[in-house]
């Protein structure tokens, strides 16, 4: 699984923004299914992110059994800034998780 600038939930993160939990009908809850996977997870996230907060991305990783976080200098718009690097990162994990050949 590959998830970029996530959030730990819906419902957490309309309640930054003063938006009220019943309203949220789905809290999308990534903290509780990111916990319950198996999986190999790759989390790409902008440390200067001012719409979804990097601690969110941090957080996340620590729930999951099998994460890894990049972190780039930058925001949530300007992510990848290298795309070089964030192509090359990809390709790295699905190497080793066998999904791509080597």
């Amino acid at each position: 699984m590959i998830l970029e600038s996530t959030f730990q939930s819906a419902k957490a993160r309309f309640a930054a923004f003063g938006i009220p939990g019943f309203i949220v009908r789905d809290p999308f809850d990534n903290m509780k299914t990111i916990a319950g996977l198996e999986c190999p997870i790759l989390l790409f996230h902008g440390r200067y992110d001012n719409i979804i907060p990097h601690k969110d991305s941090v957080a996340l990783q620590a729930a999951a059994k099998n994460a890894k976080l990049i972190s780039y200098d930058c925001g949530h718009n300007d992510l990848p800034p290298d795309d070089n690097d964030y192509w090359d990162q990809i390709e790295a994990f699905l190497k080793a998780g066998a999904i791509l050949r080597p």
